[in-house]
């Protein structure tokens, strides 16, 4: 394993999801999230959570990053693509299965298949953008 890649790819992909996360959750769905506020923590208790939340992004980008080294040897962007497919449409179905559970409308569920699958995919493609031989 390439140390130096590893951890330039992983914190890549930390701060990718950090961004991306807070654009689609903080500014881009709030309007579904307003019509259900009751399923919510209001925004003093998210905010004291934050650092719960950013250390969670972090796990995941290590794991992430970590799986991608072990099944993707060779790195590179077709791979990573392949992994961000696989991990995303996983990751989706999860999330908008959602839905079975949660009184969430289908237009939420069906953004966060969305949104999930296309984190996935660009996460994909900056692991392997820049853990390759």
């Amino acid at each position: 394993m390439n140390i130096k890649r590893f951890v330039l790819a992983f914190f890549a992909l930390f701060l990718f999801i950090f961004g991306y996360e807070t654009l689609v959750h903080g500014f881009l769905l709030t309007s579904l999230y307003q019509k259900t506020p009751t399923l919510w923590r209001d925004y003093a208790q998210m905010i004291s959570y934050a650092p719960f939340n950013t250390m969670i992004m972090g796990f995941i980008a290590l794991w992430l990053t970590f799986i991608f080294t072990q099944l993707f040897k060779d790195g590179g962007i077709v791979n990573g693509m392949r992994f961000g497919l696989y991990f995303g449409v996983l990751s989706g179905i999860q999330a908008a299965g959602a839905y079975y559970y949660l009184p969430i409308s289908q237009e939420l569920a069906f953004y966060w298949f969305g949104v999930y699958v296309i984190e996935s995919l660009i996460g994909g493609y900056l692991i392997g953008l820049i853990y390759k031989k």
